[in-house]
């Protein structure tokens, strides 16, 4: 066995020890991962240009076939092309390898799955850019949001941003995402929008990156460690930031929930100021004045049989 499937087996155990909720064992073998991995021992690909970038973008895709590429043919159009793209591919998008290959990309293919947190952790390790943004595999890229990245920081001394999220489809469950659009001003924010973020890279790196032990809520982890760090600088909402982007439905918001439920009882072993803080800036955001918007606007009844569906989906997976 090679050194970096050491590391990976390493990787593997602290995620099931954290799915059992073992969490001291989890944290113990994630940190002899970190030691232990050489991310330039990860089989990769580069074909970005070679000269330096103010801005990287890094996607982490798992399964996304036809929803990457659209992502990549919006970051393509964007009217201000200082960037990079830094494509960590977690599988399942053996069928679209090829087309793959025509964009001018770094592209990572790790032998296992690392999950978002891990795979962005590893596609900053390449990172050139002074900024990092994070983008969603199967989101659509509004044409001048890398132009309002850099506004951002040419005007203000962020530590990070995160951006406005719009429908992308029709789907129902667009309705109670109250916490993807935030409105027309910015205001301060915690990184719950993971798949359209940006953080100075120096700032990234200084606090660590993101929890490899995460999938869900593992922004606003990053964030209690950014304020720890620095409290005297801010995170915002940056309403210019635009990508097009669906909520979960079906089988994947129950899933989905129940990463966020087990992430919650994580906080709660990290530190009780985790959970509050994203509970309390969701009360905030819709007491302040001006804030009009609900995070769930869906009537009782319609809630009512999203539960119960929601339940009998959960009920179906354990058998």
């Amino acid at each position: 066995m090679n050194s970096l499937s050491i590391s990976l087996s390493l990787f593997e155990e602290a995620r099931s020890c954290y799915a059992e909720k073992q969490f001291a064992d989890a944290r113990r073998l994630i940190e002899a991962y970190r030691k232990s991995v050489h991310y330039e021992l990860i089989e990769h690909q580069d074909r970005r240009k070679g000269h330096e970038v103010m801005v990287s973008v890094v996607i982490v895709s798992y399964n996304a076939g036809e929803g990457l590429l659209e992502c990549l043919e919006s970051l393509a159009g964007q009217l201000d092309k200082d960037f990079e793209i830094i494509l960590v591919d977690n599988g399942g998008n053996e069928e679209i390898r090829s087309q793959l290959e025509s964009y001018p990309l770094l592209y990572l293919s790790p032998p296992v799955n690392l999950l978002p947190s891990e795979g962005r952790n590893l596609g900053v390790s390449f990172a050139r850019g002074r900024y990092l943004v994070f983008i969603d595999d199967d989101a659509v890229v509004h044409s001048d949001y890398i132009q309002y990245v850099k506004k951002a920081w040419n005007c203000f001394d962020f530590l990070a941003l995160r951006g406005k999220i719009l429908p992308k489809g029709s789907f129902s469950n667009n309705s109670f995402t109250g916490h993807y659009d935030l409105g027309e001003y910015p205001i301060p924010a915690v990184l719950m929008t993971e798949g359209n973020m940006a953080i100075r890279k120096e700032v990234f790196t200084s606090v660590g990156g993101f929890d490899p032990l995460l999938f869900g809520g593992e922004g606003t982890e990053l964030s209690w460690r950014c304020w720890k760090h620095y409290p005297d600088q801010d995170i915002f909402y940056w309403p210019k930031m635009i990508i097009f982007h669906d909520f979960a439905q079906g089988n994947a918001l129950v899933v989905k929930k129940q990463r966020h439920a087990l992430a919650a009882d994580y906080f709660n072993y990290l530190s009780p100021e985790i959970n509050s803080l994203a509970s309390g800036y969701g009360k905030w955001y819709q007491a302040r004045p001006g804030g009009k918007m609900v995070y769930d606007q869906r009537d009782l009844m319609s809630k009512i049989k999203a539960g119960i569906q929601e339940k009998f989906i959960a009920l179906k997976n354990k058998l």
